[in-house]
């Protein structure tokens, strides 16, 4: 729940970083837009920085926090796929509700965790759209253009992106390789027990 709770945080640092953007161009900014404009860059490159230790301190963990969700939800799988030639029916019973609680809370918890990373990552990424659409409601070659087109660069360079060791990046596209992966598994498992069982 760290690891969540920290990828939650970094997405609310970005939803107030855009939200600060926005405001660029009206109230009280307006009159200060090119000082917002910088220290909005400098909040961008110290949240990029901080996700790049994120990913120093918590990538080897996220490799095995997503390993093991793999791995245990196969064990649970396999386990609940085993019982379902037991005779003992309140036994079965038991044991087949007990292997679906733990795969559920196995895949639910991990699944949260990918999409709070990924939430933060489009958070992140939807920075450099806002100071694209800002440019526009400021004049041609104005100190605020140039400093919004710099800002762009600076977000683009520093957008945040969380990877598990930089073995792979932990995105939406992780939680349906899991998945792929488990369902693969499961129907390789299903086919070898019913030939362990018909011979």
């Amino acid at each position: 729940m760290l690891l969540y709770n920290i990828a939650l945080a970094f997405k609310a640092r970005y939803q107030q970083l855009n939200e600060q953007l926005l405001h660029v161009n009206t109230g009280t900014a307006k009159k200060n837009s090119v000082y917002f404009i910088k220290e909005i860059g400098r909040l961008s490159r110290l949240l990029g920085e901080m996700v790049g230790i994120f990913n120093n301190v918590f990538g080897l963990p996220l490799v095995f926090i997503i390993g093991r969700c793999v791995i245990k939800t196969l064990a649970s799988l396999i386990f609940f796929t085993s019982t379902l030639y037991i005779d003992n029916d309140s036994l079965k019973e038991r044991l087949v509700i007990s292997s679906v609680a733990q795969t559920v809370f196995i895949i639910a918890s991990t699944s949260l965790l990918i999409l709070a990373c990924d939430a933060a990552r489009s958070e992140s990424y939807k920075t450099v759209f806002l100071c694209y659409k800002l440019r526009e409601k400021f004049p041609d070659k104005s100190e605020e253009q140039k400093e919004l087109l710099q800002l762009a660069q600076i977000v683009e360079v520093n957008k945040a992106n969380f990877s598990a060791a930089d073995f792979f990046d932990v995105n939406r596209n992780t939680l349906f390789g899991i998945f792929g992966t488990i369902t693969t598994y499961l129907i390789v498992t299903i086919q070898f027990n019913e030939n362990t069982k018909s011979q």
